[in-house]
């Protein structure tokens, strides 16, 4: 069973601690913003079990590395002598060979391991606060939702990130992918904020990969994403968890989406100790359309969250959801997703799907999909199954001299093929079927 605490998590003193850790220089208008997200944290604290938000999530294991965030972090700055350390024929193995790519070591942007496309505006997030006279930076800032834990905590202690511009119909020719690569040898919390904002007509993928290694220490990555689509502008993404077998990850990504729109989204959670990753997608004007799509596969303790927030503002706007999740040994899985059709969006068109398998009796999966309507006119649809491995399936395949390992990776691979094979950049594909088939060794064990 998850843990369930009964005491505060974080007391007052820890977290003045952790908060003076953070501290920066900061202009007065986002020094205002910065103060209300600290005390939305001093005065509600950290969910617990009897919390909604917190029910599934074993938050003792996931903020004790909070508690080490008082050492000095300069020794952890993308600036110091780890970054020549880094083996990129060993990266590379694991993500493939790209042309461009966004580096971000243990939460900070680094630009000299950054190979950037021509015209392409990018810069750390951290100048741009300083600089933001000619950017709508603070509108942005102030769009947050300082109720939610996920942008309270990133909004609170985050000292770097990026900021990212795809001018008017700037289109990229080859995937941009944002490399966050976690190096430290001790218990730490990192944090990383990042804005992305698309101009009219403009078009561009990005892949993001979360890789670390296996050591004994854990820690926490805080990474939160703000994502602006102009009209007529398209952005597919997806993202591939990878960490080791200690890390914790907490991703929240926010698209905000204008008339013609068009936003993708695949999320692949196939590694670390805890994963949740958070979206909260709002079409706010007419035509607008998105797509997710994800895939987690958990065993031993590993525990992954995909929370999903469809916020449907406009008529004539189309979302699709399909989330997969396997479980083995002692692990867990949850979907929590919620498709809100407001008053005056006609010809909504959203679907939402969950299916899961358990592959142990001590296995774990909890799916909540959600449709909130108050619209007319609207073609809107959810489901969700949980079950075993079809016995008959796996009869049929044993009766035909398949071995019974052999037939159970078999119904495995068939479950997930439909959302990997849907991938269609091949290097990132072949990334995603290497760590699928290292759960398939782990599984058989």
């Amino acid at each position: 069973m998850i843990p369930r605490e009964t005491q505060p998590l974080i007391s007052n003193a820890e977290l003045e601690k952790i908060l003076i850790s953070f501290e920066s220089e900061d202009p007065s208008w986002f020094h205002q913003i910065r103060q209300i997200a600290r005390e939305e944290l001093k005065n509600n604290g950290f969910p617990d079990f009897k919390t909604e938000q917190g029910s599934y999530t074993p938050w003792d294991k996931v903020l004790l590395p909070l508690k080490f965030s008082g050492r000095p972090i300069e020794r952890f700055s993308a600036n110091t002598d780890l970054l020549s350390s880094l083996d990129w024929n060993q990266i590379e193995s694991v993500i493939g060979q790209w042309p461009y790519r966004i580096v971000m070591l243990n939460g900070q942007y680094s630009i000299q391991h950054s190979i950037l496309p021509s015209g392409l505006e990018i810069e750390s997030i951290r100048s741009v606060l300083k600089n933001s006279l000619n950017i709508p930076i603070q509108s942005m800032f102030s769009k947050l939702n300082l109720k939610e834990l996920g942008p309270v905590l990133n909004l609170a202690c985050f000292k770097d990130g990026f900021y990212l511009h795809f001018k008017s119909n700037q289109c990229l020719d080859y995937p941009l992918v944002m490399l966050h690569i976690a190096t430290q040898a001790q218990d730490y919390f990192s944090c990383s904020h990042n804005v992305i904002v698309m101009d009219e007509y403009s078009s561009g993928t990005i892949l993001e990969y979360f890789i670390s290694g296996n050591e004994d220490q854990s820690s926490l990555n805080s990474e939160m994403t703000q994502i602006y689509l102009r009209p007529q502008s398209q952005l597919a993404h997806a993202a591939a968890y990878l960490n080791g077998i200690h890390k914790n990850q907490w991703s929240f990504q926010t698209v905000e989406q204008q008339s013609g729109s068009s936003f993708s989204s695949r999320i692949f959670i196939l590694g670390g100790a805890w994963t949740r990753h958070e979206q909260v997608i709002a079409l706010k004007q007419p035509q607008a359309s998105c797509g997710l799509e994800g895939l987690w596969m958990t065993q031993d303790h590993q525990q992954a969250e995909n929370y999903t927030f469809i916020d449907h503002q406009a008529p004539n706007c189309t979302s699709r959801e399909k989330f997969k999740g396997i479980a083995n040994h002692d692990s867990v899985g949850v979907f929590d997703g919620c498709i809100l059709v407001r008053e005056n969006s006609m010809k909504t068109d959203a679907s939402q799907e969950n299916k899961n398998i358990l592959l142990s009796s001590n296995a774990q999966i909890y799916s909540k999909p959600q449709l909130k309507i108050y619209a007319d006119d609207v073609k809107c649809s959810h489901g969700s199954a949980t079950g075993q491995l079809d016995a008959e399936a796996l009869f049929y395949l044993q009766s035909r001299g398949i071995h019974p390992e052999a037939a159970q990776q078999m119904l495995i691979d068939g479950f997930s093929r439909e959302i990997v094979d849907a991938i269609p950049w091949p290097e990132f594909k072949t990334s995603i079927w290497n760590r699928v088939n290292q759960f398939y060794k782990g599984n058989s064990k």
